[in-house]
């Protein structure tokens, strides 16, 4: 068994040397959201299909239409599956090598590394919360000029 991540969705990858089944769970922390996406058994495909014995398999993504889920198999090779026929075409990249290690990585305007050093904290402030800073600075201003006969 394997947790991963579908379309912004949690899944479960349960495999065996006879059938490999994927579990969506719909709706976050909501126990009966989960359904079963995929089953796929030894009747699904061609007995010579290197997809057997299902030892490794992720879901990568949805296809444009929803009704393809694009599958990696133990590194070496990349599928689609139908979810309307339930069937498997193998997918050709040319260049890959002999195993390879897929992720999925989704574009982002936000820098995983945070906000860049002196832009501030990369969130623009309304007129209230500027105001209620410049009070905030003007009273620890006071404060010091006050209580350390400081001239600011």
């Amino acid at each position: 068994m394997k947790l991963d991540v579908l379309g912004g969705c949690l899944c479960l990858v349960c495999t065996s040397k006879s059938r490999a089944n994927i579990w969506v769970m719909k709706e976050y922390a909501v126990e009966e959201s989960w359904t079963k996406l995929i089953s796929i058994g030894s009747s699904t495909i061609d007995p010579e299909d290197i997809l057997q014995p299902f030892a490794y398999l992720k879901p990568l993504a949805y296809s444009k239409n929803g009704e393809n889920v694009l599958l990696t198999s133990d590194d070496k090779r990349l599928v689609w599956y139908d979810l309307r026929r339930k069937t498997i075409k193998n997918v050709s990249v040319s260049g890959l090598p002999f195993v390879f290690f897929p992720e999925l990585c989704v574009e982002s305007l936000i820098s995983p590394l945070g906000p860049s050093p002196g832009k501030g904290d990369g969130v623009k402030k309304n007129g209230q919360d500027r105001r209620k800073e410049k009070k905030t600075k003007k009273t620890r201003d006071d404060f010091l000029s006050e209580g350390f006969k400081l001239v600011l």
